[in-house]
Formats: structure tokens, sequence, C-alpha cells
């Protein structure tokens, strides 16, 4: 028959292993003897409950990490992995859901916004999207989007009124 506490002497070596700590650190750091770990590791002995406490909460360990086989340590990881993924996807569909609620309150105002600031989207006789290269001196059109390109459009109000600021001047 095999009991839990079999378990915790090899988890401990693991656990601190892991976490980069000799034994002789370990025994520093909890105030328990270098001879005491290396005993629970060997499992010549067990901790009393106040050494355990310390351990567990050294190490932030769950009771499976302490006296579970390995294969219930994968387990519970893969169960909080999983627990963490379904918090990061309830979290994107709540900001999804909120940018949807800004975009429906809010969409004509920055479409607005983008008209004065951007000017129109400028589209060949057939509808196809036309991209500049930024990079380049002559503001020559194409119909292929190339990496580094982007959307040509008309001159915005903005622009135009900046321009033409002299008009105003008089």
């Amino acid at each position: 028959m095999t009991f839990i506490i079999q378990n915790f002497g090899p988890n401990l070596a693991r656990l601190r292993i892991e976490k980069g700590v000799s034994q002789t650190q370990l025994a520093e750091d909890l105030g328990i003897g270098k001879q005491s770990i290396s005993d629970y590791e060997k499992q010549k002995s067990y901790p009393t409950f106040a050494n355990l406490d310390k351990i567990a909460e050294y190490f932030n360990a769950t009771p499976t990490q302490l006296f579970g086989t390995s294969k219930e340590i994968e387990l519970e990881k893969s169960v909080l992995e999983s627990n963490e993924y379904s918090d990061k996807v309830s979290e994107i569909l709540k900001a999804v859901k909120y940018i949807e609620h800004f975009l429906h309150t809010y969409g004509q105002h920055l479409e607005d916004l983008l008209y004065l600031t951007k000017g129109n989207q400028l589209y060949t006789e057939d509808g196809d999207e036309l991209y500049i290269d930024p990079t380049s001196q002559k503001r020559t059109f194409h119909t292929q989007y190339e990496p580094g390109f982007i959307v040509a459009r008309e001159k915005s109000p903005l622009e135009l009124l900046i321009e033409n600021k002299e008009l105003f001047d008089k």
C-alpha cells in the first residue's frame, strides 16, 4: 500500500531544484536544520505540521504538488493552465463586447474624425483599393499591397485648410 506521504520527499526535492535552491539555503530560509531537509528528501523522516506549513508557503505549493504523484501533479497543472486560458478568453470577450459597444455608440464620430484628418480612401474605377509607398518621393499609386505600403487617400479637409491658410489671413 502506498501512502501519500511517500511522495513528499521526491516532490520536495523537485520543488527545491526547480526553484534553484540548495538544501542548505532552503534550511536557512525556513529556519529548519539542513539535516532535516536532507532526511525529508531521502524519506528518512517527515516534517512536523509547522515545518510542512513553512515548506508549502515557501514554495507556494498546493497539496497535490507536495503529496501527489507525477501524474496528479501534471493533471493539476493542466487544469490550472486550462483555467488560466479560460480567464484570458473571458477577458478578451469582454474587451470585444466593449469595443463593439464603443464602435456602435461612437462609430460615426470616428468616421468623421478619420475623414477630417485622413481624407477619403482612394479606389480604382473598378473599385480596387489603391496603395502608395510612403518612402517614395513620387506619389505613385499601386493596386497590389506590398509590405510597407499604406492605403492611398485624398487630402483631408484639415490638410487642405492648412495648405490654404493664407486665404484666411486676409
